[in-house]
């Protein structure tokens, strides 16, 4: 089918997301996101109806249409989709159909992103300085929490409006539709959120337009076992290095050992303060996990009942939450052998009559079955016996 290309494009960036590239070519060419979309078939009018599966897998057909339009190679248009990560982080392939208590997919951040505002200000060189640096797909990965460029932890707020980078919720798009993707003229490194101080003057209110590239001084910076734990998560989601790693004493890949992070991240946050029985935990690593944890009251006792047996399962957004969880779970992974991290499971999982947490997370493992490597494997059974829901029958003869 023969398509309509543009006069001009740009080549993709390192590691560039789809919905970072339409920014930056409609910024180029200028035309507002939209139009780019509606001209490369992602988009069935000029609203934008993109969703975020589009950021997540385009098929053949799709793929092969907007590489076209943009004047690439369709493999380049696939490397822009998170899929191209999929064989190595198992919660891309289930984040656009999450269904039962499959709580993978809450490990890809679907409404918002984070991001390096030295990243988005460019590395110098000339299209870079008109364009800016590239929104990095990895950046939409929970486990993603720092860049290894610049050693500093990755943002997530607007220095403007406050609100979370390219937040979907309450705009009226679709999940992944650049926010406000009718505007033309605004950089890539631009926030497109309605300024929350002119709402009041209606539809046409001003844009917040604050730039994520502007130079932020941290609040904090990682510790350095959370440093050296992303530069390993980051060698192991790329595609160009080997897909091998120790878990739990146990040689094992890239996608398993993303699946222990997850489920141990997880009992840390529903455990928690008991992890502090077993580890030494650094004094930055506690406190943003204390702050998590009250984070986590305060949203199951909000108004929003839905989402309460979830909420130990959706990562943090903010990335020293994530950071401190990921380092102590990636700490019990590098225990070299799986009876010794059982005995510190097993304190996780200690037999609260109080809390039923741990019976909540013994019942969703049991229910998913998730592909975790075989150092944790041959570590839980024990464990998730000794913590399984009882029955009617069993609670009454216990």
């Amino acid at each position: 089918m023969p398509c309509r290309e543009l006069p001009r494009s740009l080549d993709p960036l390192p590691g560039e997301a789809l919905d970072g590239f339409l920014l930056r070519l409609a910024y180029r060419l200028e035309l507002s996101p939209a139009r780019i979309a509606l001209i490369g078939g992602l988009a069935l009018s000029r609203h934008l109806q993109a969703p975020f599966a589009a950021l997540l897998h385009l098929p053949g057909e799709l793929r092969d249409r907007f590489a076209c339009v943009v004047r690439l190679q369709p493999a380049e248009v696939s490397s822009m989709c998170l899929s191209s990560l999929s064989e190595r982080y198992a919660p891309i392939s289930v984040a656009s159909k999450l269904t039962g208590t499959n709580h993978s997919g809450y490990w890809v951040f679907k409404r918002a992103t984070r991001y390096c505002p030295e990243c988005l200000a460019g590395d110098g060189s000339r299209i870079q300085e008109e364009l800016g640096g590239a929104w990095q797909r990895t950046w939409r990965l929970p486990v993603v929490f720092a860049c290894t460029n610049h050693r500093r932890f990755l943002d997530h707020l607007c220095p403007g409006c406050q609100r979370p980078a390219h937040d979907c919720a309450g705009t009226g798009q679709p999940i992944n539709a650049p926010v406000q993707p009718r505007h033309a003229g605004l950089h890539p490194a631009q926030c497109r959120q309605i300024n929350p101080a002119q709402l009041s003057r209606g539809r046409r209110a001003p844009l917040c337009a604050a730039s994520f590239a502007a130079s932020q001084i941290p609040s904090s910076f990682p510790e350095p076992a959370s440093l050296k734990l992303q530069d390993r998560i980051s060698d192991l989601l790329n595609p160009g290095l080997a897909d091998s790693v120790i878990s739990v004493g146990t040689p094992s890949i890239a996608r398993r050992y993303f699946t222990d992070l997850q489920l141990l991240t997880t009992l840390i946050r529903i455990s928690w303060p008991r992890a502090k029985d077993i580890m030494t935990i650094a004094d930055n690593l506690e406190r943003a996990i204390w702050e998590d944890h009250e984070f986590l009251l305060r949203e199951r006792r909000g108004p929003c009942p839905l989402r309460r047996p979830q909420i130990h399962w959706i990562a943090p957004l903010r990335s020293e939450h994530c950071a401190a969880l990921l380092t102590i779970a990636g700490q019990l992974i590098d225990i070299p052998r799986p009876r010794a991290l059982a005995d510190q499971l097993a304190h996780l999982l200690g037999d609260d009559p109080l809390n039923s947490s741990a019976a909540s997370w013994t019942r969703d493992f049991l229910a998913v079955r998730p592909d975790c490597s075989v150092g944790l494997s041959r570590a839980l059974p024990p464990v998730l016996e000794h913590t399984r829901p009882r029955g009617p029958e069993e609670a009454t003869n216990r």
